[in-house]
């Protein structure tokens, strides 16, 4: 079995961040804590093309990132 590092790929690029594979429990939490960092004041494109799967652990590490920038 992969390991979450292996099963997603995040790359943060200024305040691009380009996410790629499987968005599920295993894996949510890396994205939440690229996400924390670049979202502190600023604008950032999301890029979700690579995604493969997602699950509601996923989509609920987006809905959190997107209420912590709304309300910063």
């Amino acid at each position: 079995m992969l390991d979450s590092a292996d099963r997603l790929r995040v790359d943060v690029s200024g305040h691009t961040i380009v996410v790629r594979g499987e968005l599920d429990a295993a894996t949510a939490g890396q994205l939440s804590a690229a996400l924390e960092p670049p979202l502190l004041g600023a604008a950032v494109l999301l890029d979700l093309r690579g995604v493969t799967f997602i699950d509601s652990s996923g989509l609920a590490a987006l809905l959190r990132a997107h209420q912590g920038a709304t309300a910063s």
